[in-house]
């Protein structure tokens, strides 16, 4: 029941939120690109950290609370900069061609549905986790999966700048150079995030020393996720260029086995090996969703 109050309030940033993603997509298609990655990855982050230090400074509203506060404020602030960055561009003069609905929304829900799952992927260890072990372990695994997660800032980078290209290369079958890209990307990719890995893994006993003593016993999970990180960045920008390529519905697909692999595993192995057993589930499902899309666009 203590968790009823934090996620009343951030039930009502589903809007404002939603509102800045509308708004970062459209700065992409004006080909805003670092202004669309500010807002929709990095602004909320920002904000909230400099709130944080505000009030530890200053020592005010310092309560249980005050993490989602600053979060939520975070979120009001970048939607209210979506807007205020949008309002340089003369959106009005765009010339829309009439679409049929229809087709949109044959497109666009299995798009949503893709979508849906992989971000059910991407909870579903924690989920899981809270089910079968206490809050600490769900906490420390919790400040792991996002340090292992540190090296996907340049996947979404290369994915803002590239998934227009090969979405147009595709659409007017320029064929050379959408598989120019597609090379381009795997290459950015796996080049850029190697070495942040790389980092991490070296460093690892040291990154989690300074989260607390607790979390150094949890170095093998966190490399075990980083390795399943390196495995992903082989395969490039994949999800994005099925996509990208009319193949959302395959996505999907792929991506609804790879989450039921991944709860089968997270049931059979967390009981028996606590947070070790979710980062192998979802090294499993990783290795089996990116060898699948690996094996369609080669």
């Amino acid at each position: 029941y203590k968790l009823s109050y934090p996620l009343k309030i951030l039930s009502f940033l589903v809007l404002p939120f939603s509102l800045t993603v509308v708004n970062a997509q459209t700065l992409r298609g004006f080909k805003s690109i670092s202004s669309s990655v500010f807002l929709q990855h990095a602004s909320r982050f920002l904000f909230s950290l400099l709130l944080l230090v505000i009030i530890d400074y200053f020592d005010i509203f310092n309560n249980d609370y005050t993490l989602i506060f600053s979060y939520s404020i975070a979120v009001f602030i970048t939607m209210f900069l979506s807007f205020k960055i949008i309002r340089k561009y003369d959106i009005h003069s765009v010339i829309v061609n009439k679409v049929d609905a229809n087709a949109i929304l044959k497109i666009s829900i299995p798009m949503m549905f893709a979508s849906s799952v992989v971000m059910l992927i991407n909870w579903i260890d924690t989920i899981m986790l809270g089910v079968f072990m206490n809050e600490d372990k769900v906490g420390i695994y919790n400040v792991v999966i996002k340090i292992a997660m540190l090296s996907n800032i340049i996947l979404f980078s290369v994915n803002a700048i590239m998934a227009p290209k090969i979405s147009a290369s595709y659409n007017s079958l320029n064929m050379s150079v959408y598989r120019s890209l597609v090379k381009k990307s795997i290459i950015y990719i796996f080049v850029l995030t190697l070495p942040i890995i790389l980092l991490i893994g070296l460093f690892s006993s040291n990154i989690l020393q300074f989260f607390g003593d607790g979390f150094v016993f949890a170095k093998s999970t966190l490399l075990i996720l980083l390795f399943g990180q390196m495995i992903a960045s082989l395969s490039g920008s994949g999800g994005i260029i099925l996509l990208m390529t009319g193949r959302q519905d395959i996505l999907k697909n792929i991506m609804l086995f790879a989450l039921l692999i991944n709860v089968l595993l997270n049931i059979v192995l967390i009981p028996v090996y606590g947070i070790m057993g979710a980062a192998i589930s979802s090294f499993t499902s990783i290795i089996f969703h990116r060898q699948k899309i690996i094996g369609l666009y080669n």
